[in-house]
């Protein structure tokens, strides 16, 4: 059985004494659809016993709907963590939480819309992006997409996102200098950006043949900070975000 359907009904079984009957269908009511996408996240993963609720679970469960075929969006994921943190916290769920020695509900949180970019310098990027990941390609992936994405003009993650390899074009100034800029439309503002694209992201888009793209905005933020130890940036990287810009040192 589904552990947080197991958790629910044992919640309303507990306290049918305690409250109305409609209080009751109303809370399983608002609960049934996020057990719903935990029973689905289960029957792909296996079932999840207490003792593997951690951050690392939560990761697989954003990084799983943010990659379904559905294409749910951050908001309906974020009241399924809402859900999952709001029945742990129920009285009747005490038992099974003795047993979640690795949850910290302060880990369980909320998929962000925010920027990929985080505050590093030139110098600081270049340390990253000099980091010798042959031996892992996701690492070295995630590290791309930021460094790219600094060295560009910091955009949305949804933005990012959208990029296509035909918005890379070759202009020329007024010289008859050409050089390779990035053209799209935020979605935000619906704005036109045009950015020059530095030689290091010409690089990267040479070396993953196109734009490399992040299978999970989240999984990006969990990589970042550990390559941010590796990097030695420990002052550094943060969950504090910019605009986008690239602070100078």
């Amino acid at each position: 059985m589904n552990l947080l359907r197991a958790w629910s009904r044992d919640y309303i079984s507990t306290n049918q004494k305690a409250v109305k009957f409609l209080t009751l269908i109303i809370l399983f009511r608002n609960h049934k659809g996020s057990i719903k996408r935990w029973a689905e996240f289960e029957k792909k993963h296996g079932k999840i016993l207490p003792h593997q609720i951690n951050e690392s679970l939560h990761s697989q469960f954003v990084h799983f709907y943010e990659n379904h075929e559905n294409s749910y969006l951050n908001n309906a994921i974020n009241k399924w963590i809402v859900c999952f943190k709001a029945l742990v916290n129920k009285e009747p769920m005490k038992p099974y939480k003795k047993q979640m020695l690795e949850y910290d509900s302060r880990e369980w949180t909320e998929v962000s819309n925010e920027t990929l970019s985080w505050a590093l310098t030139e110098d600081e990027l270049d340390t990253l992006y000099n980091l010798d990941l042959s031996d892992n390609p996701e690492y070295d992936l995630y590290r791309d997409v930021f460094v790219f994405n600094a060295h560009t003009c910091g955009m949305r993650i949804g933005d990012y996102l959208e990029l296509k390899d035909k918005e890379i074009k070759t202009v020329e100034d007024k010289a008859g200098n050409s050089f390779d800029v990035l053209e799209f439309n935020q979605q935000k503002t619906g704005g036109r950006v045009v950015v020059p694209i530095p030689n290091v992201g010409l690089n990267i888009i040479k070396k993953h043949d196109g734009i490399p793209m992040p299978e999970s905005s989240q999984r990006s933020n969990e990589v970042l900070k550990i390559l941010g130890k590796k990097a030695k940036l420990y002052k550094k990287i943060s969950k504090k975000l910019t605009n986008g810009k690239i602070l100078r040192g």
